[in-house]
């Protein structure tokens, strides 16, 4: 191989090299861009300069032509400008700083403003002993007119509108030299700060990023290269539209993904793939990790001049949830057990994402949307309502995902008959995997929770039970053209006491067979009516139920939401 002195060294710019693919993953893109050389017969070097921050083991160079790549190196290197530079534009900026400073002070020796306060104070006082002795009052107290030539009147008038000139010359005077003074004191400021910057430039602060290529050509020719390498100023996450059309019952599902990144360079007319892979992970399996359990003693204090004594070993104790445990054997770990918080996450295989038209994603931080798929669904709807917690009934698409595509957790905006409805958050479904969506408030469903009747009664001689009937009565009507399912959702109240006993009265229901009734109780004391309505029509649905106690207690009630998948 020939020396490096004897090489054919060619430098190019990665600002010159076109971004011809972008795979961007939730934490990080690859970038791809692509590039002509030309070569002559031989080795040779190629230095790809200006790179943004990178990782610099990522860097995967790959070509095409007839030359072979014998080495690729990244190397970053801290730049500093050159110190005569650097003390050149600063002696420039100080001269000028001088400069304005000395410009600044000549307002004030002697104060410019204050010659003019003199001149217009002046003038306000000639004008005032003018207007004084003009006036000629008589000797006799009786005289109330004054009487004044007519020479001197007009020479009173010719005054005033030469006084007026004067003194609005005198106050445009003033302002001028005012926004001057603040002007300049502006200027004296920017400079000041580039001095600061440029005396701060002084410690490294920028870094040289190439990457080396060596290549062999066995005669002169152009080959194509691609310089791939990953940036971690990169992301992206999924946004939906859900448009639900009641009268064809299809929902089109718009899936986007929203792309940020500022990572130095800007991605012009590129083509993306959007990944689900998480590389931050890593690859390495991890290992199982050990618990290890010791003998909890009691905690004594040590009291001073006391002399240490290894603790007696007593009953193992296994507590669950404990933070730390005291008393270890001599020969075990000295520091605290500490317990892990437990995280359910969904893990789903990695799925790379073409987007079909080339898209431009600045490097601004900001998000950009692109259009990754859309998809046509048949779903099932149905109605559900809580007219507990809110009187309305609420459209419920249960979905079949029959397209290829995974779709992750993401906000989604949802639009019925192209009335935007709401925000809701769509759950992550694997192809051929059913979910479900709330399509918002539908008014043509009304519900009205009627107010509860409560009924007292006791009974016993020495022991008297106090019992309570409760009555709760629901009416829910379709104005649709159409029948509608509905389900209707109610809360039974659930004892924490022995002596407080609730019974359902109504509605009955099946608790070993609940999936063939349309009524049922389930496990979160919730009684569930599946109703079918027809057009028009209005069915309602009774709560019974009773409480009993011991009439010398009183029943305390508190309200509690459980988050349950409906």
């Amino acid at each position: 191989m020939a020396s490096k002195t004897e090489m054919n060294v060619i430098n190019i710019s990665r600002k010159d090299c076109p971004v011809v693919q972008v795979t961007v993953y939730k934490d990080r893109a690859q970038v791809s861009c692509c590039l002509e050389v030309e070569l002559k017969e031989g080795v040779q070097e190629l230095h790809i300069t200006d790179f943004v921050e990178i990782e610099e083991d990522s860097i995967r160079v790959e070509g095409k032509g007839n030359a072979t790549i014998a080495e690729v190196s990244f190397q970053s290197e801290v730049t500093q400008e050159d110190e005569s530079a650097i003390e050149g534009k600063e002696k420039a900026l100080q001269d000028e700083l001088k400069l304005l400073k000395q410009e600044l002070e000549n307002l004030k020796i002697p104060s410019k403003k204050e010659v003019i306060g003199k001149e217009k104070k002046l003038l306000d006082d000639f004008f005032n002993r003018a207007a004084r002795t003009g006036i000629a009052p008589g000797n006799d107290e009786t005289t109330s007119n004054v009487e004044l030539a007519g020479s001197f009147l007009g020479g009173v008038r010719e005054y005033i509108t030469e006084y007026r000139t004067i003194n609005y010359n005198l106050i445009s005077d003033l302002q001028e030299l005012e926004k001057k003074e603040e002007e300049m004191k502006k200027d004296i400021s920017v400079i000041e700060g580039k001095l600061r910057d440029l005396r701060g430039n002084r410690e490294p602060s920028d870094r040289k990023r190439e990457c080396i290529v060596v290549l062999d050509s066995p005669k002169v020719s152009t080959i194509e290269l691609t310089v791939s390498y990953v940036v971690f100023s990169a992301s992206w996450i999924p946004s939906y539209d859900l448009r639900m059309f009641t009268d064809k019952g299809n929902l089109k599902l718009f899936y986007y993904g929203l792309i940020t990144q500022f990572s130095g360079e800007d991605w012009n007319d590129t083509k993306i793939f959007l990944s689900t892979a998480e590389p931050s992970f890593g690859g390495n399996i991890p290992e199982i990790p050990i618990t290890h359990l010791s003998v909890m003693e009691p905690y004594r204090p040590i009291l001073k001049g006391a002399s240490f004594r290894a603790p007696e070993y007593s009953d193992v104790h296994l507590m669950s949830g404990c933070s730390a445990l005291r008393g270890f054997a001599l020969d075990d770990f000295s520091q605290s057990l500490e317990f892990a918080e437990v995280k359910v996450v969904d893990k789903t295989t990695s799925t790379s994402y073409e987007i079909a038209r080339n898209s431009s994603i600045p490097s601004d931080n900001n998000p950009h949307k692109v259009t990754v798929a859309i998809l046509d669904y048949e779903p099932e709807l149905s109605y559900v309502t809580v007219p507990k917690a809110s009187p309305n009934a609420f459209l419920r698409a249960k979905v079949v995902n029959t397209s290829a595509f995974m779709l992750l957790a993401g906000e989604s905006s949802i639009f019925l008959d192209n009335s935007f409805i709401a925000k809701a958050i769509l759950q992550s479904a694997a192809p051929k995997e059913e979910f479900t969506c709330s399509l918002g408030v539908d008014p043509s469903v009304r519900v009205t929770y009627k107010p509860i009747i409560k009924m007292r009664s006791s009974s016993g001689i020495l022991a008297k039970t106090e019992s309570n009937l409760y009555e709760q009565v629901i009416e829910v009507k379709n104005l649709h053209d159409k029948s509608v399912n509905v389900l209707v959702q109610d809360s039974l109240p659930k004892s924490t006491r022995d002596k407080i006993k609730v019974n359902l009265l109504s509605p009955v229901v099946d608790p070993k067979h609940p999936e063939k009734s349309d009524v049922r109780l389930t496990k979160f004391n919730a009684v569930e009516w599946d109703l079918t309505i027809a057009s028009m029509a209005t069915k309602e649905v009774v709560l019974k139920y009773s409480v009993d106690h011991p009439a010398n207690i009183t029943v305390e009630s508190t309200a509690a939401t459980i988050s349950q998948s409906i």
